[in-house]
This record gives C-alpha cells, sequence and structure tokens, in this order.
C-alpha cells in the first residue's frame, strides 16, 4: 500500500512539474507576444513621423520650385516663394490624415499644444477608453490650424534650407506647438503616443 502511495504521489509531481514548465512556456509566449505589440506600437509612431516629416520636406520643395518656374527673376519675391512651400508643405503633410499605416491600429496624426507629461499620459487614457485619442488642444492634421506649425528656416545663402514642426502657443508659454502621433489598437490591447521635437529639422535638399 506504502508503494501504491509512494507512486501516486510521485505521478502527481510529474504532473505538477510538466503544468508548471506549461504554464511557464504559455507565460513567456505572452510576454514576448505582448512584447512584439509594443514595438510594432513603436516602430509606427516613428513610421508616422517620419512619412509627416518627408512628405512636408517634398511639399515644401515643390512649392518652392513651381513658385520659380512661374515667377522670371526679375519678379520674384523671396517672402512669397517662402510663403509657397509652405503651404504646399502643408497640404502634402495634411494628406496623410486618415492614411492608414497598418490595419491592426488606429492612427491620430495631430497637431496643438500640449507638455511632454501630458502626451505621456495619452498612453493610459487610450488604454482606459480603448480609443485612440490626442491631447486637449490638438487638432486633426488636416485641420486649418496646423498650417501654422509648418516653420522653414533660411539658409546664408537666401535659400529655404530645412523644414520643421513647432509653435508657441500664447494663451500658454509652457505649452510647446507640436506634431504628433497617436496609435491604439484594441486587438493587441497597445497605444502610445510621441511627438516630433521642433529641433528635429529636416534639410531641403539633400540630408544632413
Amino acid at each position: 500500500m506504502k508503494g501504491y502511495f509512494a507512486f501516486v504521489l510521485v505521478f502527481i509531481s510529474v504532473i505538477l512539474v510538466l503544468n508548471s514548465f506549461e504554464n511557464y512556456a504559455l507565460s513567456a509566449n505572452q510576454s514576448q507576444a505582448k512584447q512584439i505589440s509594443i514595438e510594432r506600437a513603436y516602430q509606427l509612431q516613428l513610421n508616422a513621423k517620419e512619412a509627416m516629416l518627408e512628405a512636408a520636406r517634398n511639399g515644401a520643395l515643390f512649392g518652392f520650385e513651381e513658385y520659380l518656374l512661374t515667377h522670371l527673376e526679375g519678379d520674384f519675391n523671396f517672402k512669397e516663394a517662402r510663403e509657397a512651400a509652405r503651404k504646399k508643405a502643408f497640404e502634402y503633410v495634411s494628406k496623410l490624415d486618415g492614411w492608414e499605416f497598418d490595419p491592426d491600429f488606429e492612427v491620430w496624426l495631430w497637431c496643438g499644444y500640449s507638455t511632454e507629461y501630458e502626451i505621456g499620459k495619452l498612453k493610459e487614457k487610450m488604454l482606459a477608453e480603448r480609443n485612440v485619442m490626442v491631447c486637449p488642444e490638438c487638432y486633426s492634421l488636416s485641420d486649418s490650424e496646423c498650417a501654422s506649425f509648418v516653420n522653414l528656416d533660411i539658409g546664408t545663402g537666401g535659400d529655404i534650407s530645412s523644414i520643421w514642426f513647432g509653435g508657441n502657443n500664447p494663451l500658454n508659454p509652457l505649452d510647446d506647438g507640436i506634431v504628433g502621433v497617436s496609435v491604439y489598437s484594441d486587438k493587441l490591447s497597445v497605444a502610445g503616443a510621441s511627438f516630433i521635437p521642433q529641433n528635429e529639422k529636416r534639410p531641403l535638399y539633400g540630408m544632413e
């Protein structure tokens, strides 16, 4: 009888060990899947921000060169040329609003006034609300309010040297005027939000 109980105890021990390994493997797989989802959300934000910078750059190039082609040398006005470049840059970048970057994610491109802390809290809010969200004082990228967030720098030769996003809040100097992206996936239960720093400038001609 003792031998029988000893056998049963050993058998139960083996079952418990096997279950422990199975649970560990399941937990490890779930953890790995979650990490992959988080990485996808992060990479999606990088891709969206890169797309916005490149769209603005290409638009500014086209707008500036279009102005040059339609104005003779004596009729050239640099302020008008710069404004033509800026308007075309906004036109190009606003077309990305509503673009499907990833079928598993909702993506919201935006501009507005906020702080780094507030943007960091957006992730928690989206996961709680189960929806893609933006900061309270922010607008969809195609909104006319975002046009003023497109900026052009002038080089030493008088040409447009680079393009960047940003602005200043006239009502609250502590809030930065920024362009950013929010992403959310109900399927993967992940979210993220980030913005393009104002000092991240894209050279108009070539890459520095």
